[in-house]
């Protein structure tokens, strides 16, 4: 028995995920050749048999030539072992098409397909494996059942294809979102241990930044490229949750400081530092209201001031109690998980908001 050569794949040093690829090409090839023997004078078959010697040599040149490439094309791969796969079923004589039908229904079962195409497709198959029962099937029974075979073989190949993409794009969405989440906290801790921290509309921005990340990471939500358009929902669905979180996070803080439908008691002047790193021990200021030579410069006088009516202030739906002096941790739990929920705190918020504007709106409203 000859010993590989130095340029073999068999040498080359590789992942165990493109070990197993390299195997599974090394049986197709074993199978293949019995094929090849099998219908040398059928011009028909020798048409199948060239299709997959085809296939297996794109495999092998991906396999082998690109083994030092950054990126490697997996999904071709994949998607050409399975349809020599489904070729397979066309080279196959009655033995192997009784057994390999069997094996294909059982792996029918227990695929993800939708119950009611799965249950067709069985009945199909088992229907047509029934006319090789007869001790001398006919050959018009034994294409139709290898047409069977090839075409129920696709629909679990597809099927297992499209799974794989999704898995490998939530996968890499959840990369993204954790390098993001990475730069992220670095800037975070910078600007909380090296700096004035400032509880503001901009770090409000960030903590709900965080918080959209977070939830890209740890939320099962689908998140799936389309085939052929890459780079512009890659784009979309890696900026969308962090976007949304941030968007999410400002509006709550603005919340938070009108006390428009949730309040947090004491609560914090806007653009005050809150943390300081001027010396070794952390020390948060103590919280303090606006002035009143600032509050008496932006005084509105509304019509129920005017007319001597006492000015009535709607109750938040929400108070949190906080200790005093650490408010700033309540602050900023409740701008991550407003973060956190993102698309579902925008429209939880809108819908609130808008609802609570038309009812006053209807109760100021006065007869003409």
């Amino acid at each position: 028995m000859s010993e590989p050569s130095e340029s073999s794949i068999i040498r080359k040093k590789m992942n165990p995920s493109r070990q197993y690829l390299v195997g599974k090409q090394r049986d197709y090839q074993k199978r293949l050749n019995l094929y090849r023997v099998r219908w040398t004078e059928d011009a028909e078959k020798t048409v199948i048999v060239e299709a997959c010697r085809s296939h297996l040599n794109d495999i092998d040149c991906m396999l082998n030539e690109n083994c030092g490439q950054m990126f490697k094309k997996t999904f071709t791969i994949w998607h050409l072992f399975h349809r020599i796969d489904e070729y397979f079923y066309l080279l196959m004589n009655e033995a192997e098409l009784k057994a390999q039908g069997w094996e294909l229904v059982q792996g029918l079962k227990i695929s993800s397909i939708a119950q009611q195409i799965k249950t067709d497709w069985i009945v199909k198959i088992q229907e047509t494996l029934k006319k090789l029962e007869t001790p001398e099937p006919t050959p018009q029974a034994l294409r139709e059942t290898a047409q069977m075979l090839n075409s129920a073989a696709y629909i679990q190949n597809d099927c297992i294809d499209n799974l794989f993409w999704d898995y490998w794009c939530r996968k890499f969405f959840a990369l993204i979102y954790t390098v993001g989440l990475l730069a992220a906290l670095l800037l975070f801790v910078l600007s909380y241990y090296h700096t004035s921290f400032t509880l503001c509309a901009w770090s409000a921005l960030l903590i709900g930044a965080i918080g959209g990340m977070l939830s890209g990471i740890m939320t099962t939500q689908v998140e799936s490229i389309p085939y052929g358009q890459f780079w512009v929902s890659l784009l979309y669905h890696a900026l969308v949750r962090p976007i949304q979180g941030a968007i999410a996070a400002v509006m709550v803080y603005w919340m938070l400081q009108s006390q428009y439908m949730i309040k947090i008691e004491p609560p914090l002047v806007p653009g005050r530092v809150v943390f300081t790193s001027a010396s070794s021990s952390r020390i948060e200021l103590p919280v303090t209201y606006s002035p009143p030579s600032v509050a008496g410069s932006f005084r509105n006088i509304t019509g129920a001031k005017a007319s001597g009516r006492p000015e009535s202030k709607p109750d938040p739906l929400l108070v949190l109690k906080a200790a005093p002096g650490m408010q700033v941790y309540l602050y900023m739990l409740v701008l991550l998980i407003a973060g956190f929920s993102g698309d579902k705190a925008l429209r939880y918020v809108s819908d609130k908001v808008s609802g609570r504007l038309f009812a006053e709106a209807e109760k100021t409203k006065e007869p003409k």
